[in-house]
C-alpha cells in the first residue's frame, strides 16, 4: 500500500513538471507560427508607411525565410554542441530583439534587420521543438527537447502540442492583424505582440532542466539521472534511463555497422541520403510552403 502511494506521488510530480516544460516549449512554436504570419497581415501598412517598391517588398518578405533556411543548415549542430536549453533561450532572445526592432522600425533597413533576427530565432527553436515545424532555430531545438523530456508512454500526445501551438500562432496573428489593420501605426502592434511571449519563454527556461538524453550523450549520466527523477519520479526514472542508454548504444552500433557496410558494398552512405532528403525539402519550400503565409 505504501509502495503504491509513493509511486502515485512520483507519477503526479512527473506529470506536472513535464506539462510545465511542454507549455514553455510550446511558446517557441507559437512564436514561429505568429511571426511567419505577422508579415502577411502588416505588409499593406508597411507599403504605405515606407513607400515600398517591388524590390523592397520582395526583400522584406523573403529575408526572414531565407535566414531561417541558412540557419537550418547549422541549427542541428548548434543544438548538439550547446544543448537544447541554451539554444531555446537564444532563439527566445532573437525573437524578442527582432520583434522590438520591427515594432520600432523607422526605416526600411531596420525592417530587414528585424526579419533576420526573427528568421534565426524561428529556425533555432523549431529544430528543438518538433519535426512538424520546419522553420528556424526554434525548429532546431524545441521539438527534440520536447520529445526527450516527455515520458515514453505520453510522448505522442504531448508532441501534438507543437502543431497546436503553431496553428494557434498563425491564427492569432490574423486576428491581431485584423484588429490593428485600420490604423496606420497598427503594424507596430502586430510585430510587437510577440515580444511578450518571447521574454516569458526566455526567463521560464532559466529554471527548467536540460534534456536528459543530451546529457547522457555528453556522458554526464549523474546529472541526467537527477533530472529524470525530478521529471518522472524514482520508479519511472530508472526505466527511462535504461531505455535512453539502450537506444544510445543501439544507435552507435547501427551507425558503425552502416559505415562498415557502405565501405564494403559501395552503397550510398547516410550523407548521400541526407543530401537527397534536403533537396526534396528545398523543392517543397520553393513550390508551396510560403504561399500559405504570403
Amino acid at each position: 500500500m505504501k509502495f503504491e502511494k509513493e509511486n502515485q506521488e512520483d507519477t503526479t510530480s512527473m506529470t506536472m513538471l513535464t506539462l510545465i516544460i511542454i507549455a514553455f516549449s510550446g511558446i517557441g512554436t507559437f512564436l514561429t507560427g505568429y511571426n511567419l504570419s505577422a508579415l502577411s497581415g502588416s505588409v499593406i501598412l508597411l507599403k504605405k508607411e515606407f513607400n515600398l517598391d517591388d524590390f523592397w517588398h520582395m526583400a522584406i518578405v523573403s529575408i526572414g525565410v531565407g535566414t531561417a533556411a541558412v540557419s537550418a543548415l547549422g541549427g542541428g549542430y548548434v543544438c548538439d554542441l550547446l544543448g537544447r536549453r541554451p539554444v531555446i533561450m537564444l532563439s527566445s532572445a532573437m525573437f524578442f530583439i527582432g520583434s522590438l526592432i520591427l515594432a520600432c522600425a523607422g526605416a526600411k533597413k531596420a525592417l530587414l534587420v528585424g526579419q533576420i533576427f526573427v528568421g534565426f530565432g524561428a529556425e533555432l527553436e523549431a529544430h528543438l521543438a518538433s519535426s512538424s515545424v520546419d522553420k528556424g532555430l526554434t525548429t532546431s531545438s524545441a521539438p527534440p527537447y520536447m520529445a526527450e523530456i516527455s515520458p515514453s508512454y505520453a510522448r505522442g500526445r504531448l508532441m501534438a502540442v507543437t502543431g497546436a501551438c503553431f496553428a494557434f500562432g498563425t491564427s492569432l496573428s490574423g486576428i491581431v492583424a485584423g484588429i490593428f489593420s485600420y490604423y496606420s501605426w497598427g503594424w507596430r502592434c502586430i510585430f510587437g505582440v510577440s515580444a511578450g511571449p518571447a521574454i516569458l519563454q526566455f526567463f521560464g527556461f532559466l529554471f527548467l532542466p536540460e534534456s536528459p538524453r543530451w546529457l547522457i550523450k555528453k556522458e554526464r549520466n549523474g546529472k541526467a539521472k537527477v533530472i529524470l527523477e525530478k521529471l518522472h519520479g524514482k520508479h519511472l526514472a530508472a526505466k527511462e534511463y535504461e531505455d535512453i542508454m539502450y537506444s544510445e548504444v543501439e544507435h552507435r552500433r547501427h551507425l558503425e555497422q552502416e559505415l562498415n557496410d557502405s565501405f564494403q558494398t559501395g552503397e550510398p552512405d547516410r550523407a548521400s541520403y541526407s543530401a537527397i532528403f534536403c533537396y526534396k525539402i528545398i523543392c517543397w519550400q520553393v513550390e508551396a510552403s510560403e504561399k500559405f503565409y504570403y
